[in-house]
């Protein structure tokens, strides 16, 4: 069985995955070209840990399309790598 460090590894890139979708493809990049991270400091305090995040997503789920985005948004702003 795979440790969840073994599947992120294995992973794309949140980038290389946008990028390849088939489905909402569109909306998805609609959502995180118009998406602005708030100026809370949330990057900043991300910054402050050693994160990485694992996200399992078909890109036909609408609410993945809607999420995603947002969480690229957030970690390109932290330096935090998604797969």
């Amino acid at each position: 069985m795979k440790t969840e460090q073994q599947y992120f590894e294995e992973g794309k890139s949140i980038q290389t995955y946008m990028n390849d979708m088939s489905t909402l493809k569109e909306e998805s990049l609609a959502v995180y070209e118009q998406f602005q991270l708030p100026k809370d400091g949330l990057a900043d305090k991300l910054k402050a840990h050693k994160l990485h995040f694992l996200a399992i997503t078909e890109d036909w789920c609408g609410d993945a399309m809607m999420i995603n985005p947002i969480i690229r948004k957030v970690a390109e702003a932290a330096g935090i790598a998604v797969r």
